[in-house]
């Protein structure tokens, strides 16, 4: 199944009558862009609309194109989704059934099924199929677990954006399908995943290269998911792309997310947003380490 991004939003239309109480509004979070941060030049080939390369260590913008446009999420929602299933769901191993509303409500949005109705896994399967894999059946049976109905999870996503102060974000739901008006930035999508390095358990669903999806009646082998961006990126003359990577595409463009750690051991977070396909999204990715880190 072909990796989408972490592909991707279709709304879903929030169910009358329902309160969810949402903290006020707090002070939008920002990136640190300082007199040393580079808007990326013309001679610098990138594809991207937007697009930054973040320093961990010492917490502050590299470089950048168009930090806040404002562009399509695609399966940055589900990485979202992550987040708030792992803060708001006790146990990993509880069991979850695919029901078939929730497979009729993929097909009705345009969206793709991985499980058999009526198939019972884990949470955790859950977690690393949400990120691992295009599987919208996944994300909505792991949100209305973790909230009791499509509508109130995307609620708590955008609770947690509006809590981290993604000021260019909102989710129309969580599982990435396009052209409802949601939308993020390159800047929110590092802070967003800062925050995921934070939590243990999204954190170790968002280092894994693969996962097998325990034995069911309709799969007694597993199922075999897994990615293949880091294969694409050690394609590239970059070294030590070593910790996460993850392409998606986002209403017919693509975008990438990474995190990339230098010779010297420095970690950066890589975002771009808006790239024309697939390998120019890891194409974009690599230009960004060559320009503007040393020893690449």
């Amino acid at each position: 199944m072909k990796r989408r991004l972490l592909t991707g939003l279709l709304s879903l239309a929030l169910a009358g009558g329902m309160i969810l109480a949402v903290p006020g509004s707090v002070q939008a979070a920002s990136l640190k862009v300082t007199a040393a941060s580079a808007e990326v030049p013309e001679s610098v080939p990138l594809t991207a609309e937007s697009a930054v390369l973040y320093d961990m260590n010492k917490k502050q913008v590299v470089a950048e194109k168009n930090l806040q446009a404002k562009v399509e999420p695609g399966d940055l929602a589900r990485l979202c989704a992550l987040l708030v299933a792992c803060e708001n769901i006790y146990s990993p191993a509880d069991r979850v059934t695919i029901t078939k509303d929730v497979q009729d409500a993929v097909r009705a949005q345009g969206g793709t099924n991985l499980f058999q109705p009526g198939e019972t896994v884990s949470v955790q399967d859950l977690y690393y199929a949400t990120v691992l894999t295009g599987a919208d059946d996944a994300v909505l049976a792991l949100g209305r677990k973790a909230a009791g109905s499509d509508a109130v999870f995307a609620l708590l996503l955008n609770r947690k954006a509006n809590q981290l102060g993604l000021h260019n974000t909102r989710f129309a739901n969580a599982t990435g399908i396009p052209g409802q008006g949601s939308y993020t930035s390159a800047e929110d999508a590092v802070i967003l995943t800062k925050a995921i390095l934070t939590n243990k358990t999204a954190y170790s669903v968002l280092l894994a290269d693969s996962w097998t999806i325990g034995a069911t009646a309709q799969h007694p082998d597993g199922i075999q998911i897994g990615t293949n961006y880091k294969m694409g990126m050690n394609l590239m003359p970059v070294p030590g792309m070593d910790t996460f990577g993850d392409s998606f595409e986002a209403g017919g463009s693509y975008g990438a997310l990474s995190m990339f750690t230098s010779w010297m051991g420095r970690p950066y977070l890589c975002v771009t947003l808006g790239s024309k396909s697939y390998e120019e999204s890891i194409n974009d990715q690599a230009n960004l380490f060559l320009s503007y880190i040393p020893g690449t």
